[in-house]
């Protein structure tokens, strides 16, 4: 960023903007005059080349003072990366072109403020089984055949407004005042029809140690189901 800041074309846009200013804020030709003094001294006390700023407002004042006449209109624009040293000499290299050339970086502020949320991919599946996870090591296991992001969201409105009737999430957070990992939400298993989602869940939840299911289907239901989840029941009871 130096180096750009260093670089004279900058400099010389700088001392425009500060003259285009001075022009539309000036009520008359005197108060303008005294302006423009100002500029060139602020300009000078912050290490401006005073050969630098006389042209640059010679430039400005008397545009025919150029020779190139062309330049004026530019037969294109072209925009690329500041890369001192090259940069420059591609510039001039598209002046002998009647092109006009302008520098950008990398290193905006947008770039350096804004941080971009990576993305969940899981979580926008629909028709799964999902489990969340507990600080207690504890999970809850349930359904959905929606996206698994918005059962997720309406899990933590139950949470935090209390809707204990609504969730067995929510009750188990409010009993124990424990912090659920909602960053650690996953997919167990997907399947499409309803009928298996469900006797699918139950039979996750009853193959899960330790968890805090909601409507869970009696074993003799879930009993056909378990092998295709690749576990095995340590035991059945009806």
């Amino acid at each position: 960023m130096k180096d750009l800041a260093d670089n004279g074309v900058i400099k010389k846009g700088v001392i425009k903007s500060l003259y285009d200013r001075a022009k539309l804020v000036s009520s008359n030709v005197n108060f303008f005059n005294q302006e423009k003094d100002h500029i060139k001294n602020s300009l000078k006390e912050n290490a401006y080349p005073i050969n630098l700023v006389d042209k640059a407002f010679l430039q400005i004042e008397n545009p025919s003072h150029n020779n190139n006449q062309q330049r004026q209109n530019p037969v294109a624009n072209m925009t690329i990366p500041y890369i001192p040293g090259i940069s420059e000499k591609l510039k001039k290299l598209g002046n002998n072109f009647n092109i006009r050339t302008a520098f950008k970086t990398n290193n905006t502020l947008r770039s350096i403020l804004t941080h971009t949320k990576p993305i969940n991919k899981e979580q926008n599946e629909k028709n799964c089984i999902y489990q969340i996870p507990c600080q207690c090591g504890k999970h809850y296991i349930g359904e959905t055949s929606r996206p698994l992001d918005v059962r997720i969201k309406e899990h933590k409105n139950y949470v935090r407004n209390y809707q204990v009737d609504r969730s067995n999430l929510a009750q188990h957070v409010w009993d124990n005042h424990h912090q659920i990992n909602w960053k650690e939400a996953s997919i167990i298993q997907k399947e499409q029809n309803f009928g298996k989602r469900k006797l699918k869940e139950s039979a996750c939840i009853q193959l899960n140690g330790g968890v805090f299911p909601n409507n869970v289907f009696p074993v003799k239901y879930y009993r056909i189901h378990y092998c295709s989840l690749g576990k095995t029941l340590e035991y059945v009871t009806y």
